[in-house]
């Protein structure tokens, strides 16, 4: 998501004990926070169910605040965890290229 300015990491980068449990959660910083919603009516869902990504982001301070992404994802006790992109929406992101280089040799070791 370019149009943010703050990043979201795996926890993992936070965890400085090897005994901690490995987890895909992204953690969002202090300023940032998420709203996981609903496809049909964009109302919050409980947590631990699946729907919409909406972020909110206070350093976007001089441009939009708030961003609605195509992203479905899972809020988790530590912040939340992507699972794919809404059906039917396009492919975007900086790991497009990487994806589709993964997926070229892929079918290139069946052949």
């Amino acid at each position: 998501m370019t149009e943010i300015s703050s990043q979201c990491y795996d926890g993992n980068l936070l965890l400085d004990n090897d005994e901690q449990p490995f987890t895909f959660d992204k953690v969002v910083p202090a300023w940032v926070r998420i709203q996981i919603l609903d496809a049909t009516d964009l109302k919050p869902v409980t947590k631990g169910e699946p729907g919409i990504l909406a972020y909110y982001d206070l350093a976007n301070w001089d441009t939009c605040l708030a961003i609605l992404t195509e992203d479905l994802a899972v809020e988790t006790d530590v912040g939340f965890q992507l699972i794919g992109r809404v059906s039917g929406t396009a492919a975007r992101g900086c790991s497009i290229a990487v994806d589709e280089l993964m997926k070229s040799q892929a079918l290139g070791e069946r052949s």
